[in-house]
């Protein structure tokens, strides 16, 4: 049930940090600390904009969300699935890519 809780609440963090970079939410938007930069690539250095994902805003808002019942009940239970909720939300806020998920989702099935 660890991983169900962890990848649970890095699901709700991405779903709605997407959402807000899609316009998708009225409360929330772009992430306010990323909308401009300078990179560089093999063909040189380029300017970027655009809207990037308010991971703070979904951290937010799974943390209100999924830890709401959990945080009623303080038995050891409740806890431990505040702890697991929140290494969910640490996972989703790190550059994880999409295949170190399903590598993991893939590991968890093998157990």
């Amino acid at each position: 049930m660890a991983f169900v809780h962890s990848i649970t609440s890095a699901g709700v963090v991405h779903s709605i940090a997407k959402a807000c970079s899609d316009g998708a939410l009225l409360n929330c938007a772009c992430d306010p600390t990323k909308r401009s930069g300078r990179g560089s690539d093999s063909e040189g250095e380029f300017d970027w904009t655009g809207c990037s994902d308010n991971v703070k805003f979904g951290v937010k808002f799974a943390r209100l969300f999924i830890d709401a019942k959990e945080s009623e009940t303080r038995d050891a239970r409740g806890l431990m699935n505040l702890h697991n909720n929140s290494a969910g939300r640490r996972v989703s806020t790190t550059k994880l890519s999409f295949q170190t998920t399903a590598l993991l989702m893939e590991l968890s099935k093998q157990k």
